[in-house]
């Protein structure tokens, strides 16, 4: 019986879940894709005048050490991941509801 009201939970909670993913994908959702897809194009753009920057500033300081250890760090799956934003609650409240 279990299985049947599970069933008939995620018939119900369709429509309101589609009416959400609809107004998610038009609004917020198109501007996270484009940021990131900026942001995939600009940082192997950013990076020769970051490092440049960050370089004299160590030689000012007189610090040592690496220079930029971690800009390449999660690139570019990090912004392919962040276009996925969203989605993971939409499916979630589908197949398993509000209540959480």
């Amino acid at each position: 019986m279990s299985n049947f009201r599970d069933a008939v939970g995620v018939i119900l909670r369709a429509p309101a879940v589609l009416a959400l993913t609809i107004l998610w994908v038009c609004t917020i959702w198109l501007l996270i894709v484009a940021f990131n897809i900026l942001a995939l194009i600009l940082q192997p753009l950013v990076y020769p005048f970051a490092f440049a920057f960050e370089w004299l500033h160590y030689a000012f300081l007189g610090k040592k050490g690496e220079v930029l250890p971690e800009y390449w760090k999660n690139y570019p799956d990090e912004h392919v991941n962040n276009m996925t934003t969203g989605f993971p609650t939409l499916q979630r409240w589908l197949w398993e509801g509000f209540e959480q």
